[in-house]
């Protein structure tokens, strides 16, 4: 049953930390971790390893204060919690892609705290189509393979590395399967499930995922299970940054409204393509220059510019595609390039005639039920009741 598969990717989202943790000690694996998804896992892969990305928690903030402002990104204040409280003691290595300010003073204070750990950096490219960018973030990831094999004493080899793209690669297929299924029987899955789904593809080894996924494909396919009544509910598109949480999607779910898609960082951004870089899928090609161009063609958020691809436009094709009804923004606080992002989006909505609704909130926030009045009153305003 898709039930037992789903409790497991829920199982595996509320462990994220400690299962890793787990596998280290039972298999000698060593574990990595990143912090955003412009960060090319396929080498920590082939490097017979296991990266996993770090999302922050809901934890109280007891040793943070002392290293970083309390106005700051609750995601990376909630990050460097984990490492100063010992959670992510088991981790080898971290890895850091510049993409957001925040992210970047992250990286230099993990690196002065945290000075027997591998910390390395990839610059990413902010323009993605600019004539200079390929290149440029191709000597970047051979850069860090180089650095990574001198720190392991290794060498990755050509084939591995094509033996994890693949991997990888068919990770993001059954993951597009699965929301293409949702949005085409909409109300058997939750949004929740679909948040837990994707969230656990990047704590546990991308094999153990992709047969959890095909489990789920199988069954979705077989069962006759009866969606839930969807005429008197607003289908909702979620769009933001990083959603951790899957209690604040099952609030709005209990508040009369149906997720159909989403564009979040933890959701189907982490999958998908937004322009056609990445090179004919062959072994005979530099396995490098592929994850390049893969990574420079990944649906750019709110840190990249590309002249070729527009959010707005993004944004309304997803609505319309899923046939929404409206928009729920999940938008973490003191987040700057979200912020910014934000009227430009809802201007697109507004005047294709479409609602939309801001939930901002941190990573510390306890309980999401105040939000349920919110939604409620939007679910109203949208079905015109």
């Amino acid at each position: 049953m898709e039930e037992d598969v789903l409790l497991r990717f829920s199982e595996i989202c509320e462990n994220r930390y400690e299962l890793p943790k787990q596998l280290k000690a039972e298999s000698g694996k060593r574990v990595f971790g990143y912090f955003c998804t412009y960060f090319p896992a396929e080498l920590i892969h082939a490097a017979g390893m296991l990266p996993i990305r770090i999302l922050g928690d809901r934890r109280k903030l007891l040793y943070t204060e002392a290293h970083m402002p309390s106005f700051g990104c609750s995601f990376v204040r909630s990050a460097l919690e984990l490492g100063l409280d010992g959670t992510l003691d088991y981790l080898d290595g971290v890895i850091f892609s510049h993409t957001c300010d925040s992210n970047r003073v992250l990286s230099d204070i993990w690196r002065q705290i945290f000075k027997n750990q591998f910390v390395a950096n990839i610059i990413f490219p902010v323009k993605l189509n600019n004539p200079h960018s390929y290149q440029f973030l191709l000597e970047e990831i051979k850069s860090f393979k180089s650095k990574l094999e001198e720190y392991l004493g290794i060498s990755i080899k050509r084939d591995k590395l094509w033996e994890s793209i693949q991997i990888y690669e068919k990770n993001r297929e059954l993951l597009k399967a699965v929301y293409l299924w949702r949005r085409e029987n909409q109300g058997i899955l939750r949004g929740s499930d679909i948040l837990n789904m994707v969230i656990s593809s990047m704590v546990i080894p991308k094999e153990e995922h992709n047969k959890l996924l095909e489990e789920l494909i199988s069954n979705l396919k077989q069962n006759k299970v009866s969606p839930r009544e969807t005429e008197a509910l607003a289908r909702v598109v979620l769009t933001g940054n990083i959603c951790a949480f899957p209690d604040i999607i099952n609030v709005i779910e209990d508040s009369n409204a149906l997720v159909v898609d989403d564009n979040l960082c933890t959701g189907s951004r982490y999958f998908l393509d937004g322009a056609n870089y990445a090179q004919d899928f062959h072994r005979g090609g530099d396995p490098l220059a592929y994850i390049a161009r893969k990574y420079l063609g990944k649906s750019p958020c709110p840190t990249k510019y590309d002249s070729e691809f527009s959010r707005e436009q993004a944004l309304l094709d997803m609505v319309e595609t899923s046939k929404a009804d409206g928009v729920v923004f999940l938008l973490l606080r003191s987040c700057d390039p979200y912020s910014f992002d934000y009227p430009l989006l809802k201007k697109a909505l507004d005047k294709q005639g479409y609602p939309s609704l801001v939930i901002d909130y941190d990573q510390q926030t306890a309980s999401f039920q105040q939000v349920q009045t919110r939604v409620e009153a939007f679910v109203e305003i949208v079905k015109g009741v």
